[in-house]
């Protein structure tokens, strides 16, 4: 499976799972151990690539509205620390 495959490879992250799929428990629990967050989305793997791209090209802001909510958001939803590493 892709998925195992990804979780074995050296230097992953995150595993960022497109199209609305979902982790089988296997590979939550292989993700647990090795310490790497699943993030889940709906969107298609291209889209999901060119959003991540935009939020990193314009990802500074001085809103400090939408600092805040990012923060929230990413404290709830995220494991921020297992991303950075």
């Amino acid at each position: 499976e892709i998925h195992t495959a990804a979780l074995e490879a050296p230097g992953v992250r995150c595993l960022i799972l497109t199209g609305g799929h979902r982790p089988s428990r296997a590979i939550v629990g292989q993700a647990s151990e090795k310490g790497v967050p699943i993030l889940a989305v709906q969107t298609d793997t291209l889209t999901t690539v060119e959003r991540a791209e935009d939020i990193v090209r314009s990802g500074r802001t001085r809103d400090a509205d939408t600092v805040d909510r990012m923060q929230r958001l990413l404290s709830d939803h995220a494991a921020v620390d297992s991303i950075l590493g």
